[in-house]
């Protein structure tokens, strides 16, 4: 570029118009002028582009102050545009159009918090106090948001106001491999003395949210008289399954403590490990579960049931609440141990103990796949766990070793939510029927006060939580 000042310098003068003032120079004997070629054509010229001549070249300009001549948007007097560019060459970058954070936005188009790379317009609203996505909403005001990550609990009082889609399914129909069905199911098609127990399915289907976990409840019978436990669960948003698992062999046979991980590891997989119950692999936990999911994922695949399983892997663990009562409590557990469930209620168990002792079955002592702190109980003040000849809270004791040590909460005497209890008891009941127990007031809808609607939905709620453990 000097040699090109210096070649237009010396140029003849003959004269003309330029864009500065002609000056006189002994020199060349003209006028010279001085001007800056403007490379980009928006007006203005580069100073490094300067020139001096008689006559200046076409295109030249008077100012020499634009600081992009390559970008013809790029000049004094320009409007800045959100790109991180000194676009009016005044020599600063205004605020808010540098990205600060790398995460492609900046304050000008858009990111609300240009010092979190999390933060930005594209980003996905979660629950953690910041309007995350950038659209003036927070938390559970913003309507992309999952509620329930922001431990969101439907208000159990008007429970029974939600309409619901419920299934019952067969197992004996959905597998005809499966040995253990009744004689007569069309007489008895829930008798679960005949090995005929039936799946349960239920959830909400009037618009509200639903979690993204399920709840795999593992009842003592056919869970035919669950129907208001499973609501309150299905009315916290959980797809819900009541599984009609084969328990007829009871682990109370058990007395030695090889005896109940035996039985336990039958029940769920269908292994040949126990004297006391014979369970093929198709009437096993995991086999009637397998059946089911398959029939759910491929029968109604616009309901999310593959969100769960899968063929290649199965069951997806970490994505199932597994709640268990009585001998269901025990089994649930016993699963727990194995596989890293999300996380896990067990109500009026587990319980496996020596007969005649208050010593418990080894297992229940051993590391668990599931975090200890996913995991929450409930039971009777009146019930037989609870009220042990041999050790009054046997219960406590048992919940221990699993990893749940802690006080029991009273419910009937602390109010909700419990103060973040992991274990809970009450003595309510409400028996509409003579043959009701304390232990059958926890779940069974002829005994069980409504009231208990409160624990529940504490426990489901919880469960159900985007947590990690400390």
């Amino acid at each position: 570029m000097k040699g090109m000042v210096a070649l237009l310098t010396l140029l003849a003068c003959e004269g003309g118009d330029g864009p500065d003032t002609p000056t006189t120079t002994e020199d060349t004997g003209c006028a010279l002028r001085i001007g800056f070629l403007d490379a980009d054509g928006d007006g203005f010229g580069a100073e490094d582009a300067r020139v001096e001549a008689c006559v200046l070249p076409t295109g030249a300009v008077a100012t020499g102050d634009d600081c992009d001549d390559a970008d013809a948007g790029v000049h004094p007097g320009a409007v800045e545009a959100c790109d991180g560019v000194d676009g009016d060459c005044d020599g600063v970058v205004p605020d808010g159009e540098a990205d600060i954070d790398g995460d492609g936005w900046r304050g000008c188009d858009g990111d609300c918090d240009d010092g979190s790379p999390s933060v930005h317009p594209e980003a996905a609203e979660v629950c953690d106090g910041h309007d995350d996505d950038c659209d003036g909403d927070v938390d559970q005001d913003d309507p992309s948001v999952d509620p329930f990550t922001c431990g969101y609990c439907a208000d159990t009082t008007v429970w029974w106001t939600a309409t619901y889609e419920t299934r019952t399914l067969n197992p004996c129909v959905l597998d005809p491999t499966v040995s253990m069905c009744s004689e007569f199911p069309v007489l008895f098609p829930d008798t679960h003395t005949e090995g005929n127990r039936l799946h349960r399915i239920i959830y909400r289907d009037d618009g509200s949210p639903l979690r993204p976990e399920l709840l795999l409840f593992l009842p003592p019978g056919p869970g035919s008289h669950n129907n208001t436990v499973m609501s309150w669960a299905a009315y916290q948003g959980y797809r819900t399954i009541s599984l009609g698992w084969q328990n007829e062999a009871l682990v109370e046979n058990c007395r030695t403590s090889a005896c109940f991980d035996e039985v336990r590891t039958e029940m769920l997989v269908g292994e040949d490990t126990s004297a006391y119950v014979d369970i093929w692999p198709s009437d096993s936990l995991m086999g009637r579960l397998d059946t089911l999911m398959a029939y759910l994922v491929q029968t109604y695949p616009g309901e999310g049931w593959d969100a769960y399983w899968d063929t290649n892997s199965g069951m997806h663990w970490d994505r199932v609440v597994v709640y268990g009562w009585s001998v269901g409590a025990g089994e649930g557990a016993y699963l727990g141990m194995l596989h890293q469930a999300r996380s896990q209620i067990h109500v009026s168990g587990p319980l496996d103990i020596l007969d005649g002792t208050a010593i418990a079955a080894d297992w229940q002592s051993q590391p668990r796949a599931t975090p200890e702190c996913q995991q929450w109980a409930m039971y009777h003040q009146e019930e037989p766990g609870a009220n042990s000849p041999y050790l009054p809270d046997l219960f406590p004791a048992v919940l221990s070793l699993i990893g749940i040590d802690e006080e029991p909460v009273d419910v009937d005497v602390v109010p909700p939510p419990y103060g973040g209890a992991r274990m809970m008891n009450t003595d309510k009941t409400d028996y509409h029927e003579s043959w009701c127990t304390p232990h059958q007031a926890m779940a069974m809808d002829e005994c069980m006060h409504r009231d208990l609607s409160a624990m529940y939905t504490y426990a489901f709620c919880e469960a159900g939580a985007h947590l990690t453990c400390p």
